[in-house]
Parts: C-alpha cells; structure tokens; sequence
C-alpha cells in the first residue's frame, strides 16, 4: 500500500517529517512541516489526512479528542504467501 501511494500522481506523500501545525482556511489547509534534516516549510493542501495513529498530531491539532478508549475488540492479521497461479489438482 505504502508504494501505491508513493506512486500517485495526485498524493505528496512525506516520510520523516514532523507536522508542526495546521489551520483551517477558507477553500485549503496550511500545514507546517519539518523534514528530517532540512528547514521548516508551509504547504497548502486541499486534504490533510490523519492516519498517524490513536494519539494523533493531526486530532490533536483539529481538536478531535480521544475521551474514552474505545469499543472493548480484538483484532487478528493473517498473512497468506500463495501462488494463486498454481493449481492443485485436487481443485484446492
């Protein structure tokens, strides 16, 4: 998924850096960021997606908080290494 995203044409994606700040604009988001190892840049956007995580910078910053811890759940991840293009001959 990571590369997928890297590769669209329409995502700036950007690993090792630090969001600073966020405001809301009227038709855009201004966001301050800074790279590992460079300066402090502004960028404008018209998304800003927060997918960092249950104590996220970018909840912190819209104000969205986190309360309570959530719904009691488990979670399972299954990793399946198989050549789809082989055929058992049992059909398997």
């Amino acid at each position: 998924m990571r590369q997928r995203v890297i590769d669209h044409p329409l995502v700036d994606a950007r690993f090792g850096t630090v969001l600073l700040d966020a405001q809301q604009r009227v038709d855009h988001v201004e966001v301050r960021l800074r790279p590992s190892g460079g300066p402090d840049s502004t960028v404008r956007t018209s998304w800003l997606v927060g997918a960092d995580g249950s104590r996220s910078r970018v909840h912190h910053l819209v104000g969205i908080g986190t309360d309570t811890l959530g719904v009691p759940c488990s979670n399972v991840n299954i990793l399946i290494d198989a050549d789809l293009g082989r055929r058992d001959p049992t059909g398997w």
